[in-house]
C-alpha cells in the first residue's frame, strides 16, 4: 500500500511489520559477522535468543540496542557490543508499555537506556544533547501518564483512524525529566534510530492537551521514520540549514520536512478535537490558539520546502494531500501539487479528503 497523508492504520501497520522482519533479519546479520570476525566470541546463546524472537517482538528498544551495538562493533568494540545487546535485548519485555517510572523494577536498564539516548546515540542528524535524561518522580510521572491516556481517549472519541493509526506506529512510550541545570530541554522526541519508541517530557504538562499534542507530534515523526525506510523523502545534503517553523536555530531540510508533516497533523488532530461536546471551553480556547499558531508556522514551513526543498514525489504528495486534509488554501498548494506529479484521475479521493469525508470516523 502507497503512504498517504490520511491516517490509516493498516498502512502504518504494514510498514512496522516490515520494520520489524528488517531489524530482526539485521540483528541475525551482525551477530553471524561478529562470529565471523572473531570465532572465539560466544554468540551462539544470543543468537538462538534471536532466532525464536518473533519479528512482532521487534520494537524501537531492541531497534535502540542494534543500532548501539553497531557504533560499538565500529570502534572495535565488539565484547561491549554483546554485552549491549544482552542487556537491552528484553528489556521491553521487562518493564511493559509505558517506561520511566521511578519504581521500575529494571531501573538500572533504563537509566541506561536514557543515558545513551542523550548522548545523541539514538537520534540520528542529532548532537549531542547536553541534557541529562532521568526518571522523573512517581507522582510526575503517573500525572503524565493519566493525562496521555485521558487525552488518547479524546483523540479516539474525535478521529478513530488518528487513534488507531498512532497506536499502530508508537509501540513504546518512555517518561524522562530533565535537570534544571540544563542548558535546554526537550519537550518530546524520537528517531530513526529507536523506531516505534517516544519519550515525552513529564514536567509542563498542564492538561490533557499538552500531553496529547506530544503524542501526535512524535506519531507523526514515526510515520515518516518508517516510511523513509524504503523511500528516501529528502534529497537536500545535510549540511544545508534554513529556518524551521518549530524551533529557533536552522535546520536541516530533513527537519524542516518533518516540522511541516508533523503541523499538519498536529491540524488535522486537534480541528476535530476541538468541536467534541466534551472539550470544556478553556480546553476548546487552548486548542483554538494552537491551531492558530500551527497554522502560522506551516505557512512559514510551505514557503521554505517550497523555495529550497529537493524532495521525492511521494514526499510532495504527503505535503498536498496535507494541505487539502487542512484546509490550506495558500499560494503553495499549487506549488505542491505539480511537484507531486499527482495523477489527476485520483484528484476525486484527494479533494473528498479536502472536504473531511475521508477523515470522518
Amino acid at each position: 500500500m502507497t503512504p498517504r497523508f490520511v491516517p490509516d492504520a493498516q498502512v502504518a501497520d504494514l510498514l512496522h511489520c516490515a520494520f520489524q522482519t528488517r531489524l530482526k533479519n539485521a540483528y541475525v546479520d551482525l551477530l553471524k559477522q561478529i562470529k565471523e570476525y572473531d570465532g572465539s566470541i560466544a554468540t551462539d546463546d544470543l543468537f538462538a535468543e534471536v532466532q525464536k524472537t518473533p519479528s512482532a517482538q521487534f520494537n524501537g528498544i531492541k531497534c535502540f540496542a542494534y543500532n548501539k551495538a553497531v557504533s560499538l562493533c565500529e570502534k572495535d568494540d565488539v565484547v561491549s557490543a554483546l554485552q549491549s545487546i544482552k542487556r537491552h535485548f528484553c528489556l521491553d519485555e521487562s518493564v511493559g508499555y509505558y517506561i520511566g517510572s521511578s519504581n521500575e523494577k529494571c531501573g538500572s536498564l533504563i537509566d541506561d537506556l536514557y543515558a545513551s539516548i542523550a548522548s545523541g546515540e539514538g537520534v540520528k542528524h542529532q548532537e549531542k544533547m547536553r541534557v541529562s535524561f532521568q526518571r522523573p518522580p512517581y507522582d510526575q510521572y503517573q500525572s503524565a501518564l493519566n493525562l496521555l491516556k485521558k487525552g488518547m481517549g479524546v483523540l479516539r472519541e474525535s478521529s478513530q483512524s488518528l487513534f488507531e493509526e498512532s497506536a499502530a506506529l508508537v509501540r513504546n512510550i518512555g517518561f524522562f525529566s530533565t535537570q534544571d541545570s540544563d542548558e535546554f530541554s526537550f519537550l518530546s522526541l524520537t528517531g530513526n534510530l529507536i523506531q516505534s519508541f517516544i519519550l515525552i517530557n513529564s514536567a509542563w504538562n498542564s492538561d490533557w492537551v499538552d500531553v496529547l499534542d506530544k503524542y501526535i507530534h512524535e506519531s507523526a515523526h514515526a510515520y515518516l521514520f518508517l516510511i523513509n525506510l524504503d523511500h528516501e523523502l529528502v534529497l537536500n545534503p545535510e549540511t544545508e540549514r534554513f529556518p524551521s517553523p518549530l524551533r529557533q536555530d536552522l535546520r536541516h531540510m530533513p527537519g524542516i520536512y518533518h516540522s511541516v508533516f508533523v503541523i499538519q497533523r498536529l491540524l488535522l488532530g486537534f480541528s476535530k478535537i476541538k468541536d467534541l461536546d466534551s472539550v470544556t471551553i478553556s480546553e476548546k480556547k487552548k486548542i483554538e490558539n494552537l491551531i492558530d499558531d500551527c497554522r502560522s508556522k506551516v505557512h512559514r514551513g510551505y514557503e521554505t520546502l517550497s523555495m529550497h526543498g529537493r524532495m521525492s514525489h511521494m514526499a510532495c504528495r504527503l505535503i498536498y494531500e496535507g494541505m487539502l486534509a487542512t484546509k490550506y488554501r495558500g499560494s503553495y498548494q499549487q506549488d505542491f501539487f505539480e511537484k507531486s506529479h499527482v495523477d489527476l484521475t485520483a484528484m476525486k479521493d484527494l479533494h473528498r479528503v479536502a472536504k473531511g469525508v475521508s477523515c470522518t470516523d
